[in-house]
């Protein structure tokens, strides 16, 4: 009786994993998601980066594609928010400055009908000095309604 042929297993050779260039990729995505909030993307972009350039470093030999997109995602999201940081900024300077010019406009405006005012007030209160009777001593006053003011000055 012959037996039949047992199969032969052969151990595979451990390849090392790539935790590392996973993790800078995945950091590198999550980083160029929130690239708009600079301290947690620039946070995540160098960790990103330090994970890949050790992944990369200690791959020898062995594939490092993770690693090398995490470290171009982690560089990516930097440039990104620092460009975005400069529109932003560049956006409200452009603003507050519109927005204080027409400040500055409508002062203009409400200080010079401000100064028509008091000149309009000042011209009313002059006619309205030249209007009163002049008084000396020994002038009478006398109201419309019949009644009178003697002004006697001793």
């Amino acid at each position: 009786m012959t037996q039949p042929p047992q199969p032969q297993y052969q151990m595979q050779p451990v390849v090392p994993g790539n935790g590392l260039g996973i993790a800078s990729l995945v950091l590198g995505i999550i980083a160029l998601c929130v690239f708009c909030f600079p301290p947690l993307a620039g946070i995540l972009a160098v960790i990103a980066i330090i994970l890949g350039v050790i992944s990369i470093a200690q791959a020898g030999g062995a594939p490092t594609g993770k690693a090398k997109v995490g470290l171009a995602l982690g560089l990516l999201a930097i440039v990104a928010g620092v460009v975005f940081w400069v529109v932003v900024t560049f956006v409200i300077h452009k603003a507050a400055k519109s927005a204080g010019d027409a400040l500055q406009q409508h002062s203009a405006e409400w200080q010079k009908q401000l100064e028509d005012a008091a000149k309009k007030q000042q011209e009313e209160i002059q006619k309205m000095q030249k209007n009163l009777p002049t008084t000396q001593p020994g002038s009478v006053l006398t109201h419309p309604d019949g009644w009178s003011i003697h002004i006697h000055i001793a």
